[in-house]
């Protein structure tokens, strides 16, 4: 494990299997690496009672790992959360469509040609699941996949909340190819 890995963080790595050790260890290191460029010091960054990482006060954040690519959203918070996610490209994995997407937008997905659907899946489960880790700060719950719709205006991303009680936010979604994967960035604000 590198030396950068905070103590703390490897007593806790040190439970986890080989694998999994390792993708959690990467993504505390590019959360500590993206928090320095704010001048924040290093410190342990524990994980909360739903396995989310405990984002320290002041700061708004996100981690995603797949494999040996780790990836971390952060900035100072003012009143925004963060969530982000790498989803890989390939191979296709086309029943995420019936888990992750509501009935308006498999009909979407059907009005595309061929070649366009497993693309445009993979990047909108990438923004579903980089927005419910941006949401689960301020709900504390699980979401739900048909708790909000991904619809794609010109190329980029919009969210459509379907929150139940109403629940209202305002969101930013971007979303570009990484080195095979998928990565989307959320940004949740108060409506």
């Amino acid at each position: 494990m590198p030396a950068e890995v905070h103590a703390d963080e490897r007593a806790f790595a040190s439970t986890l299997s080989p694998r999994r050790r390792t993708e959690w260890a990467g993504g505390r290191l590019a959360f500590w690496r993206a928090a320095a460029e704010l001048g924040v010091p290093r410190a342990a960054l524990g994980t909360g009672a739903g396995g989310e990482p405990a984002i320290p006060q002041g700061l708004a954040g996100s981690i995603s790992h797949k494999s040996a690519l780790a990836v971390a959203l952060v900035a100072r918070a003012n009143g925004a959360t963060l969530g982000v996610d790498l989803e890989a490209l390939s191979p296709p994995r086309p029943a995420i469509e019936d888990i992750a997407l509501r009935s308006d937008e498999r009909d979407a997905l059907r009005g595309l040609a061929e070649v366009e659907r497993w693309p445009r899946l993979v990047l909108a489960f990438a923004v579903k699941e980089a927005l419910y880790k941006a949401l689960y700060p301020r709900l504390r719950r699980y979401v739900r996949y048909d708790e909000a719709a991904v619809v794609f205006e010109d190329g980029a991303p919009r969210i459509i909340l379907h929150l139940d009680g109403g629940v209202r936010f305002a969101t930013e979604a971007r979303v570009e190819p990484v080195d095979g994967y998928a990565l989307a960035c959320v940004r949740v604000a108060a409506a």
